[in-house]
């Protein structure tokens, strides 16, 4: 820890992985390796077996998060459409009517707007409000 701030800590932290895989020309694997090893030296003769290994996981993770930033939620077809412009506003009025937000995805050329939850009865509870709330009801199809 050099500082007792976490998010400058954070940033110290990126700032020089991200001077790390400049250094490597993108390469992420021996940035890594000097990140590990805290080093400002970028040595390919140093990459171990563990180093590739770790890599591997390390990108597996980072690819989990950000395909499903909601580890413990699902996400639950609301209703599609066709411009983004609509979705945006259709996302908007449901926010001021009803208080809820849903979630704008893409899938097979279609706007996909999801309900966010932990399960199918909270999705339920959830779809119940904006129906109460707007006269809008959940279309998955």
């Amino acid at each position: 820890i050099l500082t007792k701030h976490p998010c400058k800590n954070i940033d110290v932290a990126c700032r020089f992985l991200a001077e790390l895989i400049k250094k490597s020309n993108g390469e992420l694997v021996p940035a890594l390796v000097a990140y590990r090893s805290q080093s400002p030296e970028i040595r390919v003769d140093r990459i171990t077996n563990n180093d590739l290994l770790f890599s591997e996981r390390l990108r597996g993770e980072f690819e989990r998060i950000v395909d499903n930033p909601y580890a413990d939620e699902q996400k639950f077809v609301f209703r599609k459409f066709d411009r983004r412009a609509v979705a945006e506003r259709f996302i908007e009025s449901i926010k001021s009517r009803a208080g809820v937000t849903l979630q704008l995805g893409q899938d097979s050329g279609k706007y996909v707007l999801y309900i966010v939850a932990k399960d199918e009865a909270e999705m339920n509870e959830i779809a119940e409000k904006i129906m109460k709330k707007t006269g809008i009801s959940r279309k998955a199809d």
